[in-house]
């Protein structure tokens, strides 16, 4: 309610805030192998990254793409596509709480952070990692539903 130009009109006024600069999305692709289940899963992570990565395009929003190796170009459709074929899966610590502090330390005017990483990945992580960005994230753990395999990940949180 804006009560001032409600007195001044005789009518009820609401203010309403848009906000003036571009939202800043960042798009953050573990590929740290201890992530994954297998590599399949990976490249539903990959596939997934690259859909979400798309759809900021789409909407003309800033982008950047990073994995827990890199950052990845990202200003047009092709050049993101063509970054996210190349990928696989990597040796190192680094998983999405490490990609998190990346993003809170390197990543400027960022107003939404997506982690996509795989079913291997702990709540307990993905928690962690939410805690350290200073702006609104949203986990994205990739893995399989449907019907049971075997060796399904003990740590799957639906049915592989």
């Amino acid at each position: 309610m804006h009560w001032r130009s409600t007195a001044r009109t005789g009518k009820l006024m609401v203010r309403q805030f848009e906000e003036t600069r571009r939202s800043h999305v960042v798009v953050a692709l573990s590929r740290n192998e201890a992530d994954y289940y297998d590599d399949e899963e990976l490249e539903i992570a990959v596939s997934s990254a690259a859909s979400l990565g798309l759809q900021a395009l789409e909407e003309e929003k800033d982008l950047t793409v990073l994995t827990s190796h890199e950052v990845l170009p990202a200003l047009s459709r092709r050049q993101l596509l063509d970054g996210l074929t190349r990928l696989g899966t990597a040796a190192g610590p680094l998983g999405v709480v490490s990609m998190a502090r990346v993003i809170s330390r390197d990543v400027e005017h960022a107003s939404m952070a997506i982690l996509v990483c795989g079913s291997t990945v702990s709540a307990r992580d993905l928690r962690a990692a939410g805690a350290v960005l200073p702006v609104a994230s949203a986990p994205w753990r990739c893995g399989w539903t449907g019907t049971p395999r075997q060796g399904c990940p003990p740590s799957a949180s639906s049915p592989c």
